[in-house]
């Protein structure tokens, strides 16, 4: 990934902690703003594994409304989700950044409702090459899958 890409930021964020400190944040899985990012879907074994506890937790919780079939997938879809991106979130982080400066939703949700900045960063700066010692595998682009990964966990 050649060029510029651009980090979105408030005013207090891009000037105290960006451009005064430089310091940039790496996001723990867990803290992303979309809650399935960095969580694999349940695989089957991983299903069977916390079906029993599963199941007697959603008795619990189930209730009008709340079939416990549906209480049980809910529980274990949780269950995965927060165990592994708090497991994944203690090693990594993620650095979001975009390779446009003119998103207007990126400038409303990240900028401050448009009142803070966009920062430019050059892409082939060692900073983000691969084995630099900051960033493992250099930029990527976020791959969007139909369906999301499985946990190959064995019972």
């Amino acid at each position: 990934m050649g060029g510029i890409v651009y980090k979105y930021q408030t005013s207090r964020t891009a000037v105290g902690h960006i451009l005064l400190k430089k310091t940039l944040r790496f996001t723990p899985p867990a803290q992303l703003n979309d809650p399935f990012e960095c969580g694999p879907a349940p695989g089957s074994a991983f299903v069977k594994a916390v079906s029993d506890e599963s199941r007697r937790l959603s008795q619990a919780a189930a209730g009008p409304g709340l079939d416990e079939n549906l209480a049980t997938e809910l529980l274990t879809e949780k269950l995965l989700r927060v165990s592994f991106q708090k497991t994944f979130g203690q090693i990594t982080g993620v650095l979001s950044l975009s390779r446009r400066s003119d998103d207007l939703l990126m400038w409303a949700h990240y900028a401050g409702d448009h009142t803070g900045f966009v920062l430019g960063f050059d892409a082939t700066h060692g900073f983000f090459q691969p084995g630099s010692g900051i960033s493992r595998d250099g930029l990527r682009d976020v791959q969007y899958p139909s369906s999301r990964p499985q946990v190959p966990l064995e019972a």
